[in-house]
């Protein structure tokens, strides 16, 4: 269960049901109630790979590329088989304007097999 102060007031929620609204909302444009409930999972799990991974995306479009690569990162920790984590740590560090490092990652990413159209997407705007 997550018992985190913002989630107190309403009901408790477990993990799975914030992180089912946290979808919902960013998928709604609710960008700051889906930033807050995926801060609440990684209060009660710090590590959690989509929480971590899904802040990275409502961060990145709050025009915030430095700030979510820290969760990008802790993401692809938790889960370095994921294609999408690696896509999207890639692409947040060319929108940070770090393209040397998005270069290494591209390359760490393929040794975990990430390929496909998106990556060669990625290739060619690096």
């Amino acid at each position: 269960m997550i018992l985190t102060p913002s989630l107190q007031n309403s009901a408790s929620l477990t993990v799975d049901q914030a992180l089912r609204q946290a979808i919902a909302h960013y998928q709604a444009g609710q960008l700051q109630d889906a930033e807050r409930l995926y801060r609440d999972i990684l209060q009660v799990q710090p590590q959690h790979p989509d929480a971590n991974h899904n802040l990275g995306i409502v961060t990145v479009q709050m025009q915030q590329p430095v700030a979510s690569l820290l969760y990008f990162e802790a993401a692809l920790k938790a889960n370095p088989g994921s294609g999408q984590y690696w896509l999207s740590y890639i692409d947040a560090l060319i929108q940070a304007n770090l393209a040397d490092v998005a270069r290494q990652a591209l390359a760490a990413g393929r040794q975990f097999g990430l390929q496909g159209e998106a990556v060669e997407a990625l290739v060619l705007r690096l």
